[in-house]
């Protein structure tokens, strides 16, 4: 799993890694987004509670699970399709209304943060990779039929 600090900006690191915005963040801990931006504000005397690390624990576990789920996607297209030179991933724009193709309630930029990580991944290992928005594919699910999300 993947490993934090304890200091506010530890705590910033973490949200961005995992593409939470500072006010969904503080919605989603039952905080004011006040209590966020105090503890990653610098020489700020407040650090994050007990209670917050727990919250960014399960974030980063469900963080690192999804980004090995999509890899292991692409990995099941690959070996469908050995010839493989590229991946479409699927990305959701705020509020776009089609959250119910992502199959969880958290943000499009928790979404998000993962294709990108995958991106890179998939970069490293010389796969081109694009990128389709969510209102494309709904449009024109056979066009995109392959693309992953």
């Amino acid at each position: 799993m993947l490993q934090h600090g304890i200091t506010g900006a530890d705590f910033r690191a973490c949200r961005e890694l995992c593409g939470w915005p500072q006010e969904a963040c503080a919605t989603d801990m039952g905080v004011n987004v006040h209590t966020i931006k105090m503890w990653e504000t610098p020489k700020s005397r407040w650090e994050p509670r007990p209670e917050a690390w727990a919250w960014m624990d399960r974030e980063l576990q469900w963080h690192e699970s999804e980004v090995a789920r999509v890899l292991d996607v692409v990995d099941d297209y690959r070996t469908l399709n050995p010839d493989m030179t590229s991946a479409t991933l699927v990305l959701f724009r705020p509020n776009d209304g089609l959250g119910r193709m992502r199959g969880d309630s958290r943000p499009s930029h928790v979404h998000n943060a993962i294709m990108r990580e995958v991106w890179q991944f998939l970069n490293e290992e010389g796969l081109t990779t694009h990128f389709v928005w969510a209102s494309q594919y709904d449009a024109d699910p056979e066009k995109y039929k392959d693309a992953i999300w």
